[in-house]
């Protein structure tokens, strides 16, 4: 990138960040999905139930 796109910045340490470890992304992914509560969290006020079963059928899994 020349410097007037990046604002003069150096954008040589965000490699450091970017390129994680296959291993790493798995770990945080599966913690993540461990980490989820089994009910979501109740809709907020002013949804109609029957909007949020078409949207979100019960029995579907």
């Amino acid at each position: 990138m020349r410097h007037y796109q990046t604002g003069g910045i150096s954008l040589s340490t965000t490699q450091l960040y970017l390129n994680a470890e296959v291993r790493d992304v798995v770990e945080t992914m599966l913690a993540f999905y461990a980490a989820r509560t089994e009910h979501p969290a109740a809709p907020a006020e002013g949804y109609r139930p029957e909007s949020l079963e078409v949207l979100f059928p019960k029995d579907a899994k």
